[in-house]
């Protein structure tokens, strides 16, 4: 399956969004642009929904909502991002009206092949948890040289 094609961001809104300042999240200098609700879940390239990032910060939360990857983002990313009008806005109405659906066509609702945040490892059948970009799964038969 095809990824589905996004709209580019009009080069006015992206300077608009870079002269906002350095990376919400982490204070690094910006490179770019996040989307705070992922266009997988229903955002969109308004200016309300863009916030400028640096690199780090803008792939490790990749299409994750702002209530997911907090868990793993880390406290201080955490607390810098809700100084954000932005990014307190969109936090809050996640707590408030719940878990948005994905809408990306022929996707699972939390974005991962086999569902979130587990799968199967095809060695054991034991539990992989994704955390990020990463798959942490110790099992014996991946210890055994």
């Amino acid at each position: 399956m095809s990824p589905v094609k996004r709209p580019s961001i009009p080069a006015p809104v992206r300077r608009e969004v870079f002269a906002e300042g350095p990376c919400v999240y982490c204070g690094d200098p910006a490179d770019h642009i996040d989307h705070v609700r992922p266009i997988v879940y229903g955002g969109t390239n308004d200016l309300a929904n863009l916030v400028p990032a640096c690199r780090a910060c803008n792939a490790s939360k990749s299409g994750e909502l702002l209530t997911n990857w907090f868990l793993y983002a880390g406290a201080g990313r955490m607390a810098r991002a809700l100084t954000s009008p932005k990014v307190a806005a969109e936090y809050q109405k996640l707590i408030v009206d719940g878990m948005p659906r994905r809408v990306a066509p022929g996707q699972p609702p939390h974005g991962f092949p086999n569902g979130y945040p587990h799968r199967r490892c095809p060695g054991c059948g034991g539990s992989l948890r994704r955390y990020g970009r990463r798959v942490n799964h110790v099992c014996e038969h991946h210890l055994s040289p």
